[in-house]
């Protein structure tokens, strides 16, 4: 997240301190929905800057929201 939301020049907004709490406002919240299937899963993912990586969802998939 820390490279993805940019400001009017292209840069990363929150690039310069990856250890920093951050708060995306709602337009710059990426979106995943799953949804299970007869044969498994459905993911779809939508991103407002187009930065993410499919391999960044799956990774936070994989390593699960802490706390359940």
């Amino acid at each position: 997240m820390y490279d993805a939301p940019i400001d009017a020049y292209g840069r990363a907004k929150y690039a310069g301190d990856r250890k920093a709490h951050i708060v995306l406002a709602d337009h710059e919240r990426p979106v995943m929905r799953i949804a299970p299937m007869a044969r498994g899963w459905r993911c779809r993912s939508a991103d407002p800057f187009g930065r993410l990586e499919r391999r960044h969802g799956f990774d936070g998939l994989v390593r699960r929201p802490r706390g359940g």
